[in-house]
């Protein structure tokens, strides 16, 4: 998997905007808790974790509101991935994706 570029600033076709919020990683049965580290209206930078394994296309949920977009890895290192949206996020759903959602209170054991 590509890392990277080292200009990848000149390549993007939408700005991009620092965040730090939780999504899922939607593969088949499974999903996978990560962060959003980046995010813009064509793609995302997500933090996953060292080694984590990943298809090379997936659908990932990036709000509270249950926002599903499909997504392919563009580039990887080893706790990050570049992904690119299989359709540019509307204003809405890029607005509803950089809104934290509130952490829900543990439960006590």
């Amino acid at each position: 998997m590509p890392t990277p570029p080292g200009n990848a600033a000149d390549k993007r076709r939408a700005p991009r905007h620092p965040v730090l919020n939780q999504a899922r990683i939607l593969a088949g049965p499974s999903a996978l808790y990560c962060a959003i580290r980046d995010l813009s209206a064509t793609g995302a930078r997500l933090q996953v974790g060292r080694d984590t394994w990943l298809p090379p296309h997936f659908n990932v949920m990036l709000s509270r509101e249950n926002l599903v977009v499909g997504a392919k890895i563009t580039w990887r290192t080893r706790e990050y991935v570049g992904i690119a949206f299989d359709r540019p996020l509307e204003r809405g759903e890029l607005d509803a994706a950089m809104t934290r959602a509130p952490l829900a209170p543990r439960e006590r054991r």
